[in-house]
Order: structure tokens, then C-alpha cells, then sequence
């Protein structure tokens, strides 16, 4: 009897030693940031082809996507989905070959990410009835142009996967290989799965079930205007035969991403002592938030933050743009003055958060000869810093302009963008013009923006690459990237750049610029090429955009060149010191933050 009990007690003591091993492995998956990173996203299609508009969509989709490659912020180029990549060329055949050699990794639901990915999501771009603005990046590839006018089809283009693991690139003619390597970084260009595309169509990025990605993270729940979970993707640059420690690769375990437009209260918990539960669990976990990262502050208190915040510039800026389809804005005269009215130095002011007067179409960041130099930097600037009112009377009196009706739309969520188009139409008032600030919710924005349901629309505008080249050319009708319409075997229509302007003058010179080989002479007429951009003004860069971020017990951040953040290696003190949030509870009250107990 004595024996049989002896030997209940010893399992029942083993039983509370496993659990015990289980709740300490549970907690040992890894830190849980709870954090405010960008504003809510839910609206939006996440698509990495087609979200180019936002620099917030941008910074999110690094936690989901890896590309080929990837550009730190010294400009250098790094592995990254690929892990080799090496030539093949034969100037006396005509052969020209970049081969691409693909690490082990999987999707984010265990399956294998092969070189048919990346083949399925370039050929996607290219096609005639998919809008990209990234559609310029893959032109160097043979037969790229002729498959997006609808003159070839997409197996004529020169890309194939040679086997799971090796992507062979075929292109056009000699190739500027760094710049290919650069291109290859664009978020644009990631992977994505065709079954996944087959089967849910343009929704595929709205729900976790069907968000496939490659990335380190993957998305767990999403809920509109509150919060998203993103936790570490267990399959991220692993294979099926080596198991291998699960943060090896990404270090935290789940990020609480927070999304109610709420930045007061937010800073305010950040700022609050550390919440530190008792043992018994008795503490009120939810009066306020554990935040260990802002990633913006209240414009009000950016100052105070400045010591501590690291704040980059983003490779984007905010512009509207003009419906060239509607008058007055159909002559180039009449947009020009409308933007060079506007003092870009008191929007900077408005704005705050260490944003800059937008100065030029080319983004700083973008390269110019040399990879990793700044062409704004090297070049100069095309718009003037602070408004000309007197120029813009005189450019609308050559126009004939004197007077008109229009709106202004932006996103009525965003208080910096409804402050600019107030000052915007303050100003363009003294002009003549009747003007009403129109502000946009949900998914009217995306909607009116696609459908060119606009008179001027404030809008991000996000680089697709370091390549200064790619934020010109998509002004030009064969480089804008936009749907090709077939209207019967022999017509088609090429549809021009978003806002609608299309100047032949100005096509001409692309293709001049396109076709050019010596970098130098390049780089001198892309400059003239941006300067008559300027004369056309189709959108009006305000200013450029700035990443503020604070955090607090962090360590491990990394950046790219487009001045978004990487948390792959990010670090938490002590994390196992705090209870385990979920946006659901981080979201439940909206009291102020109170002092640790």
C-alpha cells in the first residue's frame, strides 16, 4: 500500500514538474511588445504590389515580406531571401543572365517559398489588367515592356525558375547590375503566392487566414481600429529537415500593434512607470497600457521627446495631386500655381514631427550615380521652400484663370493632412478660388483615390526604389505602369499615370533617359527631366515624411535605407517581468495612466 502511494506522490510530483516546464516554455517563446506603430490600416489592401501610396502601409509590410534582397541604411545592398547571386554574360551571343540563388524558408503556413514564387509575383506586375507603379523596376528583363503592352505574354518574359531554389533573369541587353541588386529590395517586388492570389482574389490580404507571407512575422488577428497581433513566423528562413531554436532568426515573440487614434493617451502611458503585476495577479492589469515603442509622439510634445526619439527620413512624401481630367486643373499653368502658392516651410511648421519642405520629386534616400549617395542632396532643389503668391497670379492670369470651384480630399482620420488642406485653401482662396476641404473616412479613400474620384487629393506618395530614374518615368505613359485596356485585337488603351496627366513631350523624354547608358549624362538630364516635371506639376509634394520613433527597455533595432524599422533582432529587458496583454484587454479602457502601484 505504502508502495502504491509512494508511487501516486511521485507522479503527481512529476505531473507538477512537466506543468511547471510548460508554463516556464511558454513564457520562454519570447518578449511581447505592446506598441503604437502606425495608424490603422484595416482600410487598406496590403497587397505589396499595390499599397505604394502610404509610407505607414510601407513600414508595416517589412514585418510580413522579405524580398531578394535588402538595402541597410549605409545603402549597401544585403542578403536576404536570396543568400548568392552571380552573372552569366556573353556580349558576343547576347546573352545577359543575373541568377538568383533562394535560402530555405517557408510561407508563413509551412509551405516551401520557391523561385516560382518570385516568377509568379514579377509576371503579375507585368501583366496588361494589374496596375503597379513598381511595373518600371522589372523593364530591364526581356520582353518586360512588349508583355505589359499586351504585345507578348507573360511566358515570353525573360524569367523562369530553373529549379526550387535557382531564379534565373534574363535581360534585354547589358543591365546595370547594382541597380538591379537595389531594385530587387523594393517591397513591390516580394514574393506572394499565386495559390493563395487563385483563391481569394483582391481580399487575399484581408484576413489572417488567408495572409499568406514570407517574412518574419505573420498576422495572427486584426480588428478595425483597434489593434493587430502579429506574432513570430515559426517557418521564417527554415527548413523541413533542421529544427532549429524558433527565435533564432526573429527574436520577439508577439508585437500588440495598437491602432485607435489615440496618441495623447498612449504617450501618456509610455511615459508612466513601468507596470509591474504582483504575484498574486491581484493588480489591475488593464487601468493602463505597458507601451515600450511609439512610433510617433504628439506633435505637441516633439520637443520633449527629441533627446530620446531616433527620428529618419522616410524614402516619401505628401502631395496632391491633381485630377488633370477636371478643369481648371487640366492646364499645367493653373497646377503649377496652385503649387508653388503654397509655403512648404509652414507646412513643415504645421506638421512638426520632423518633417521637411518637400523640395523636388525625388525623395532623399534615392540614389544618385553612386549607390548610397542622396541625388536631392547632389542636386539641388526643384520646388522653392516658401510660397510665391505673386508668381502664381501671374501663371493664372496666362492660363485665363481668375476664378473656380473645387475640393480638397484627404483622410479626416489624419489631423496633420486636414491642417495642411485648411492652409492649402486659405491660401488658394486669396486666388480667386472657391475652395472646401473634404475629409475622407474608411474605405472612401482608397476607393475615390483608384477610381480618380477627386478634384486634388492629398496622398503619400512611398518610393518604390533608391533608383532615381523609377520616380520619374511613371509620368510618362509607356512607364506609368497602369492597366492596359484591349478594345478589340488590333486597339488598346495604355492608361496614364494616376492623376491622369500624360504629355508627349514629356514621354520622349523618358525614353531618351531610358535608353541612355553613361551614368553621368544619365543622372545631369534626369535632373532637366525632373525640372520639367515641375513646369507640368501633375501632384504637388508638400513635404517630406519622417519616422519618429521612442522606446523604452528596447534594444537590437535595425533600419533600411527607406527609413523603416526592422524588429527582427529587437530585444526586451526582463520580459518575462510582465503579463502577457492582448490587444483585446490593451484596448478595453480608455482611462488615463496611472503610476505603478
Amino acid at each position: 500500500m505504502k508502495r502504491i502511494i509512494a508511487i501516486a506522490m511521485a507522479l503527481v510530483l512529476a505531473a507538477s514538474v512537466l506543468a511547471g516546464c510548460q508554463k516556464r516554455d511558454d513564457q520562454d517563446k519570447g518578449a511581447i511588445l505592446t506598441m503604437y506603430f502606425i495608424a490603422d490600416p484595416t482600410n487598406v489592401n496590403l497587397d505589396p504590389a499595390k499599397v505604394l501610396y502610404s509610407a505607414d502601409i510601407a513600414k508595416l509590410l517589412t514585418l510580413f515580406f522579405e524580398g531578394l534582397t535588402q538595402i541597410d541604411s549605409n545603402g549597401k545592398v544585403q542578403k536576404a531571401l536570396a543568400t548568392k547571386w552571380y552573372t552569366q554574360i556573353d556580349e558576343k551571343e547576347g546573352v545577359y543572365k543575373l541568377f538568383f540563388e533562394l535560402r530555405d524558408t517557408r510561407w508563413s503556413d509551412g509551405v516551401v517559398v520557391t523561385a516560382d514564387d518570385i516568377v509568379y509575383a514579377w509576371k503579375r506586375i507585368l501583366e496588361p489588367e494589374f496596375a503597379s507603379p513598381a511595373t518600371v523596376l522589372l523593364y530591364p528583363i526581356k520582353n518586360a515592356r512588349a508583355v505589359k503592352a499586351g504585345n507578348m505574354t507573360v511566358d515570353d518574359l525573360g524569367l523562369a525558375a530553373l529549379d526550387e531554389k535557382l531564379l534565373e533573369i534574363t535581360f534585354e541587353g547589358p543591365f546595370d547590375l547594382d541597380n538591379f541588386l537595389e531594385a530587387c529590395a523594393s517591397i513591390s517586388l516580394v514574393p506572394v503566392r499565386e495559390s493563395t492570389i487563385s483563391q481569394y482574389g483582391d481580399e487575399w490580404t484581408a484576413k489572417p487566414i488567408s495572409f499568406v507571407t514570407n517574412g518574419p512575422f505573420s498576422m495572427k488577428k486584426t480588428e478595425y481600429a483597434k489593434g493587430m497581433t502579429v506574432e513570430r513566423s515559426t517557418y521564417y528562413r527554415t527548413s523541413q529537415k533542421v529544427k532549429e531554436a524558433p527565435d533564432k532568426y526573429v527574436t520577439p515573440y508577439r508585437l500588440e500593434i495598437l491602432f485607435a487614434n489615440n496618441i495623447d493617451r498612449y504617450a501618456a502611458d509610455f511615459d508612466a512607470a513601468l507596470y509591474i503585476p504582483a504575484p498574486d495577479g491581484s493588480n489591475a492589469a488593464d487601468k493602463r497600457l505597458n507601451l515600450f515603442y511609439l512610433g510617433t509622439v504628439p506633435k505637441d510634445r516633439f520637443e520633449e521627446y527629441r533627446a530620446s526619439a531616433t527620428v529618419t527620413d522616410l524614402m516619401s512624401y505628401f502631395s496632391f495631386y491633381f485630377n488633370a481630367d477636371r478643369a481648371p486643373f487640366t492646364d499645367a499653368r493653373v497646377r503649377q500655381a496652385l503649387s508653388i502658392a503654397l509655403d512648404r516651410e509652414e507646412i513643415a511648421r504645421i506638421v512638426g514631427l520632423g518633417v521637411k519642405p518637400a523640395t523636388g520629386y525625388i525623395v532623399p534616400g534615392v540614389f544618385d550615380i553612386k549607390s548610397g549617395s542622396s541625388f536631392r542632396a547632389v542636386r539641388g532643389d526643384v520646388i522653392p521652400k516658401t510660397g510665391d503668391v505673386e508668381k502664381a497670379k501671374s501663371l493664372l492670369s496666362a492660363a485665363g484663370v481668375r476664378s473656380g470651384s473645387f475640393s480638397v480630399s484627404v483622410r479626416g482620420a489624419n489631423p496633420a493632412e486636414v491642417a495642411v488642406a485648411e492652409y492649402a485653401a486659405s491660401v488658394w482662396r486669396t486666388l480667386g478660388f472657391t475652395v472646401r476641404v473634404e475629409q475622407l473616412r474608411g474605405t472612401s479613400v482608397q476607393e475615390n483615390f483608384y477610381n480618380t474620384n477627386y478634384d486634388i487629393m492629398g496622398v503619400d506618395y512611398q518610393a518604390v526604389s533608391t533608383d532615381a530614374f523609377s520616380q520619374l518615368a511613371i509620368y510618362a505613359l509607356p512607364f506609368s505602369g497602369e492597366v492596359v485596356e484591349f478594345l478589340d485585337e488590333t486597339n488598346s488603351i495604355e492608361y496614364p499615370h494616376m492623376t491622369g496627366f500624360h504629355s508627349l513631350e514629356y514621354d520622349a523624354l523618358v525614353e531618351e533617359i531610358y535608353g541612355m547608358t553613361d551614368k553621368t549624362a544619365k543622372y545631369e538630364k534626369l535632373f532637366s527631366l525632373e525640372q520639367k516635371l515641375f513646369e507640368f506639376s501633375p501632384i504637388a509634394p508638400l513635404y517630406f515624411n519622417a519616422n519618429v520613433e521612442v522606446s523604452r527597455e528596447l534594444s537590437g533595432f535595425e533600419r533600411t535605407i527607406f527609413g523603416t524599422t526592422l524588429f527582427t533582432k529587437v530585444k526586451l529587458k526582463d520580459y518575462t517581468r510582465f503579463t502577457e496583454p492582448t490587444t483585446t484587454q490593451a484596448l478595453r479602457t480608455t482611462e488615463p495612466a496611472v503610476p505603478a502601484q
